[in-house]
């Protein structure tokens, strides 16, 4: 079992018993992580595996519990780590909307969402490849000046959260760009079913983008509850 060069790795009998599957080294913490304050433990029984996230600066109460099967808890421990030092890419140099990040990192981590975190030279590239293919100027709000009349899609009776599914696949992979404050943006990759469920759940979403991957369709919504469609 490969475990993330970040973490250390305080307690492991999980990989022994990956290697033999023996059922009697089944037991409570058969592995332990650590990345600065937070700890991950994997629990095992003959029914499932339990995997806890614990803060320690609240250690009794764990940031998340999330169950497996032994087929799936390598995978698992996988995107947990990752979620975790996304998390930590996040905030740093942004304490002016560390609650956001820390919104956006709740609804992942509780609904065990697979949203890969993109910052550096590749957030700057995303941007970039939005206001190159759509936007006219620097506006407010990018959806203001788009280069092409869009396509309002649906009523603006319903919000845009109910009315994706009807127009984007559960499968289609996008870049999903939450607009912080008109200037700042947090962007995120993944599949519409997990970006979906992230705006269903999210407490700090106004506006709001998804871009194809390919950068040829780019998605709207507004604070006026409109869901717009654009294209190259």
């Amino acid at each position: 079992m490969v475990i993330d060069a970040n973490f250390t790795i305080v307690h492991d009998d999980l990989s022994e018993y990956l290697n033999t599957h023996d059922r009697l080294r089944l037991s409570k913490e058969m592995l332990r992580l650590e990345h600065g304050c937070i700890s991950i433990y994997v629990d095992g029984n003959d029914s499932e595996f339990i995997i806890f996230i614990i803060d320690s600066n609240s250690p009794t109460e764990p940031i998340a519990r999330i169950s497996c099967n032994e087929n799936q808890v390598e995978d698992k421990l996988s995107e947990i780590c990752q979620m975790v030092l996304d998390y930590e890419l996040a905030l740093p140099d942004k304490s002016d909307f560390a609650n956001e990040y820390s919104e956006y990192f709740r609804t992942i981590r509780d609904n065990c969402l697979q949203l890969r975190f993109i910052d550096g030279e590749r957030k700057t590239e995303i941007l970039s490849i939005i206001n190159s293919n759509f936007i006219n100027g620097s506006p407010r709000a990018l959806w203001l000046s788009l280069k092409r009349p869009p396509a309002k899609l649906g009523s603006p009776e319903r919000d845009p959260y109910w009315r994706l599914p009807d127009y984007i696949s559960d499968e289609r992979i996008l870049y999903f760009i939450i607009d912080i404050d008109n200037y700042q943006y947090a962007v995120y990759r993944g599949n519409m079913k997990d970006i979906h469920a992230f705006i269903g759940d999210c407490e700090c979403l106004d506006e709001y983008y998804l871009m194809s991957i390919d950068g040829n369709n780019l998605w709207c919504a507004t604070d006026h509850d409109e869901l717009l469609h654009t294209t190259v």
